[in-house]
């Protein structure tokens, strides 16, 4: 199994910052809350669809449970409307961006005002394996979006602290509490690939039509495979 080592960019960050840990502890409330059906028991209707909502889709749930988190180790409060943003811990969490080097387009309902994050715990990987940082997948509920980048980070060793760019929603003012999701980092293996293409073939439909032999969780007990973070 490859081991991903986390070090501190300074003593105090070593025992003030929360750790980066595995995304599968950060599973948000409404989707703790979420019912599996959207009644008390499993129906279908006419056309054969089944009342199942989200939390039954694998696919969405390995979101929440693949990579790594990094949380927000102090309270910030932030004001859209005046830029104004504070914090009181150190080492400090986060920054706001220069006007002259801001180059994104506006993302729809977000600030263009750009802040971001302060990194202080850097990651070391194995050779050949990079690790994509992203937005905490799936989570549209937090007030901020942060942006993707790839770092290679098996032999790139980070002494200062790291950034990642984010935005604030339009018109938000108001706490961003400790223990918040800042980003998400997924280690991926950096390979080669090339794409072809091939005519339709009704065996692989039919080899893929098994999930339909299961009401529920066919593609779980038939195709999926467990992933590991520790």
């Amino acid at each position: 199994m490859p081991n991903i080592i986390f070090r501190p960019n300074s003593k105090e960050a070593e025992l003030t910052v929360a750790k980066p840990v595995p995304a599968k502890n950060y599973l948000p409330n409404w989707f703790k809350q979420c019912p599996m059906h959207t009644t008390d028991r499993l129906e279908f209707d006419s056309e054969g669809e089944s009342n199942l909502t989200m939390k039954a889709c694998v696919p969405f749930v390995d979101t929440f449970l693949t990579g790594y988190i990094q949380e927000t180790w102090c309270d910030v409060y932030i004001n859209t409307n005046t830029g104004e943003y504070r914090f009181s811990t150190s080492p400090q969490i986060m920054t706001h961006r220069a006007e002259d080097k801001q180059h994104y387009p506006k993302i729809q309902n977000f600030n263009k005002q750009e802040f971001v994050w302060h990194q202080v715990w850097i990651p070391e990987l194995p050779e050949g394996y990079s690790m994509l940082y992203t937005h905490p997948l799936n989570r549209y509920d937090l007030p901020f979006k942060s942006l993707s980048g790839i770092i290679d980070h098996d032999g790139l060793i980070m002494e200062k602290i790291a950034t990642h760019p984010f935005f604030i929603q339009e018109g938000f003012e108001g706490i961003i509490p400790k223990g918040t999701p800042m980003f998400q980092m997924i280690p991926i293996k950096r390979e080669s690939w090339q794409s072809s293409f091939e005519e339709y073939n009704e065996n692989l439909l039919i080899e893929s039509g098994k999930i339909r032999q299961f009401f529920t969780g066919g593609y779980k007990k038939l195709f999926w495979k467990k992933k590991d973070y520790k």
